[in-house]
Order: C-alpha cells, then sequence, then structure tokens
C-alpha cells in the first residue's frame, strides 16, 4: 500500500475446493468478483488487534432430540464468548465447556465401546474414531451411524445476525482408515486464553472472510435467502 501497488489493507483466504484456493489480497471481493460477491449483502464487525471478536452465544443442537444446549450465552464472561481467528491452524481449537459436553453427550460412550480414542499429542487431545463410526458395521447395531448423530455446533453473532453452523462433515475428517475431529483441546487447563475458541481453516474452509486492517474490521457476505432459512431452522429447533 505504502507503494501505491494495492488501494486497502484487506486481505482474503477464499477455497475454491477442499485443497485449492486463493490469497486476494488489496480490495474487496465484491471489486474482485462483483458477479459472485454482492456490495450490498457485505456484513462486518469490529476486531481487536489479536484478530478477535466476541460471539453473542455458542451452541449446540442435538441431532436425536433437537435439544438446543448453551455452550456460552450472553451472560458468561466475555473470555468464554471469545473467539481468536488463526489462519496458521488446520483445526479448531475449543474450550473446555464445549470439551465437556461433547464428552458426557457423545464421545465417552464411544470410547468406552472402542469405536473412539481420544490421544494426547504435543499437550492437546485429539478425538478419533475407527471405521465402524461413519459405516454402520456395528455388530450389535449394524443400523447406527454415530458421524450422522454428532449435534450440530452454532456460534451466533448478533451485530452480524448471523448463525455460522458447523454440523459432522465439517467437523470431521478421514484420513485413511481413521475419522479425526477437527476441534481440539487444551491438556493443560492453565494455559493462557484457555476458555477461549480458535478458529483454524475448519472455520474460514466453510466462510470465507475478509480482513481489512485499516478499519480493523472483518467481513463476511451473507445471501439473504441463506440468513433467512437459518433463522426459521433455528427458530423450529427452539420451538420443539
Amino acid at each position: 500500500k505504502q507503494a501505491r501497488l494495492i488501494k486497502k489493507m484487506i486481505w482474503t483466504i477464499k477455497f475454491n475446493s477442499k485443497y485449492n484456493g486463493e490469497f486476494i489480497f488489496g480490495g474487496d471481493l465484491f471489486e474482485y468478483n462483483g458477479e459472485k460477491y454482492h456490495e450490498e449483502l457485505y456484513t462486518k464487525t469490529y476486531y481487536d488487534p489479536q484478530y478477535s471478536a466476541i460471539f453473542d452465544s455458542i451452541y449446540t443442537i442435538n441431532k436425536i432430540n433437537n435439544r438446543i444446549k448453551y455452550i456460552t450465552d450472553n451472560d458468561s464472561n466475555k473470555l468464554n464468548r471469545k473467539v481468536f481467528i488463526n489462519i496458521n491452524s488446520g483445526v479448531i481449537i475449543g474450550t473446555k465447556e464445549y470439551k465437556n459436553y461433547i464428552d458426557s453427550n457423545f464421545f465417552n460412550n464411544l470410547i468406552q465401546r472402542k469405536i473412539c480414542q481420544i490421544d494426547c499429542v504435543n499437550d492437546y487431545l485429539i478425538y478419533s474414531c475407527n471405521i465402524e463410526f461413519n459405516e454402520g458395521t456395528s455388530q450389535q447395531n449394524p443400523s447406527t451411524n454415530y458421524f450422522n448423530e454428532f449435534p450440530e455446533l452454532i456460534l451466533n453473532s448478533k451485530k452480524l445476525e448471523y448463525n455460522f453452523i458447523f454440523k459432522n462433515e465439517d467437523l470431521f475428517e478421514k484420513i485413511f482408515d481413521k475419522y479425526y475431529f477437527l476441534i481440539i483441546f487444551r491438556n493443560n487447563t492453565k494455559s493462557k486464553n484457555k476458555d477461549s475458541w480458535y478458529l483454524g481453516e475448519p472455520f474460514y474452509r466453510k466462510y470465507t472472510f475478509s480482513m481489512n486492517l485499516d478499519s480493523r474490521t472483518i467481513g463476511f457476505y451473507f445471501e439473504e435467502e441463506e440468513n433467512d432459512n437459518q433463522l426459521n431452522n433455528i427458530k423450529n429447533n427452539i420451538i420443539k
């Protein structure tokens, strides 16, 4: 920008496929591709110098009974609702509260039955599951597909008026004969910012965003129809 080669200090990571994408800098996406990205649908919020923002609530929806469980809400400590953007990470780092929920409501049972396991690698806890997890090979109950039962994770932002929804296909990746959970957790509970989320590649692979270093804003392009469908789905789940 100092050399006047670009007009704005904006960068974007845009995935075209799972392993292919573009790093775009110097302008807004509606200037780069106006047919796909519409300026009137651009929504932004401020972030602090550490690339973090505050979400209003983080919750899950149980696939079996449609029950909503709030991991954090607007009354929670701001630190618990603080989310960092980490472009150098291929995974999401979750909080202790979320780990406790998925352990008691999902993983503990599968770990006991040796369908899944948890390992400590470089002071991080990582979950992995065998083929039976998603391919219905259980001799006791061959029709059970645990992958499909995994609860959705939702991050809500009132400023953006949007729910960031992560489904099972966003949170698990098959590598050879194992399914790896793409949210990991710190083993050291005394570490700094242990109660904050760090959103890596699973987040920005699904949700393209732009960082504006001049105005310190992070912006997204949300389609109106998509937003309306989201709100209706959430309302239906709450009513149920």
